[in-house]
C-alpha cells in the first residue's frame, strides 16, 4: 500500500475515533469502515453500505466527518454520503466514479447484469429504469451542490428499488431485481 493511503487511513480512523456516537463501535469495526472509507477515496471502490456499524443520526456524522477529511486531504474531495430515510440505509460514495459509470450504464449495459427475481428469473437486456433514473438524480443533485458532502435520496424508494441500486452502486457483476418487496425480506 502507498504512504498515501495509509496515511488516508489513519486520517480516516482518526476522525471516525474521535466521534462521540462512535465510541462503544469496536475498534476493528472502525479500522474496517476507515480502510472502506480509503478505498473509495482512492478510486479502489466507487462505494459502500455502511452496515459495520448503525447510528441514530448518519447524516450529521458523516456530514461532520467527511468535511473534516475534505479539509486534511485531497483524496476525499469526491466522497460523499447518500442517506435513505426509508430504509435507514447510507452509503458512502465516490462521486467522480458515480458520474463516469453513470455514463457507461447509458451507454453499455455490459457493466452490470440485472436479474429479475420473477417465478423464473430472467436477464434484464437493459439496466432497470428506476435504477438509471435515480443515478441520474444522484449526479444531478451532486453537481448543483459540489460543496455539500451528504445527501439524501428521494422518499418513497422500496427495497425493490434500492436491492438493484446498491449492487449497482457497489459495483457488484451482478445486480437482483425483486418483483415485488416481499422478495427482500428474509
Amino acid at each position: 500500500m502507498s504512504s498515501s493511503f495509509l496515511g488516508n487511513k489513519r486520517l480516516a480512523h482518526e476522525a471516525l475515533s474521535a466521534q462521540r456516537i462512535l465510541q462503544k463501535v469496536r475498534p476493528g469495526k472502525i479500522e474496517q469502515f476507515s480502510i472502506d472509507l480509503c478505498l473509495i477515496a482512492h478510486g479502489i471502490r466507487s462505494a459502500c453500505l455502511v452496515d459495520t456499524f448503525a447510528i441514530q443520526d448518519p447524516v450529521n456524522l458523516f456530514s461532520h466527518v467527511l468535511a473534516g477529511l475534505r479539509l486534511k486531504s485531497a483524496a476525499f474531495a469526491d466522497i460523499v454520503h447518500w442517506y435513505d430515510p426509508s430504509s435507514l440505509q447510507s452509503f458512502i460514495v465516490n462521486s467522480r466514479i458515480l458520474q463516469a459509470f453513470a455514463r457507461t450504464l447509458l451507454e453499455d449495459n455490459a457493466a452490470v447484469t440485472y436479474v429479475l427475481l420473477s417465478e423464473f428469473p430472467t436477464l434484464l437486456n437493459s439496466t432497470p429504469k428506476t435504477v438509471l433514473d435515480i443515478i441520474r438524480a444522484m449526479n444531478t443533485k451532486m453537481l448543483e451542490s459540489q460543496a455539500k458532502v451528504s445527501f439524501s435520496f428521494v422518499d418513497g424508494l422500496t427495497q425493490d428499488n434500492l436491492v438493484p441500486l446498491a449492487a449497482t452502486l457497489i459495483g457488484y457483476p451482478v445486480a437482483y431485481t425483486p418483483i415485488s418487496t416481499d422478495q427482500t425480506h428474509s
